[in-house]
């Protein structure tokens, strides 16, 4: 929440004045890619200033927490790398899986993934999971 969004005079000016001459957003420390962490409002409520992790840095984290594994943590569909056309062929199949399971076509099957190290399945993996709501 922005300093500006919080309702009452007297605390955004407590709110301002604890953070002096700092700024309210800077630029992810992780990756600047990312875009901007804010400035924690409930710590500057009593005087410290520190900065919240941006939201992709908390989403990765959360997934950490839940067991994706660090170097997978921030997959998705998008960012899937395919360099072959057996990794073509068993994308559009995990596509297929994911998209009826969103419109709950398809409730009761599983998907088993095998290959090699490196072939993409816990990318895969990690992407489905976020696709289908995991991180709740």
């Amino acid at each position: 929440m922005k300093i500006s969004e919080i309702h009452g005079d007297k605390v955004q000016a407590l709110l301002l004045e604890n953070l002096g001459d700092k700024p309210e957003l800077v630029e992810c420390s992780t990756n600047p890619e990312h875009g901007y962490r804010q400035v924690d409002v409930g710590l500057l409520m009593h005087g410290k200033v520190q900065y919240q992790p941006c939201l992709k840095c908390m989403a990765r984290d959360r997934f950490v927490r839940q067991g994706v594994p660090p170097e997978v943590a921030e997959a998705t569909r998008k960012n899937y790398s395919i360099t072959h056309s057996e990794q073509q062929h068993q994308f559009n199949l995990w596509e297929r899986w994911v998209q009826a399971h969103i419109k709950r076509e398809d409730e009761k099957t599983f998907l088993l993934m095998l290959g090699t190290v490196g072939t993409g399945k816990s990318h895969l993996a990690t992407a489905a999971f976020k696709a289908l709501g995991g991180g709740w």
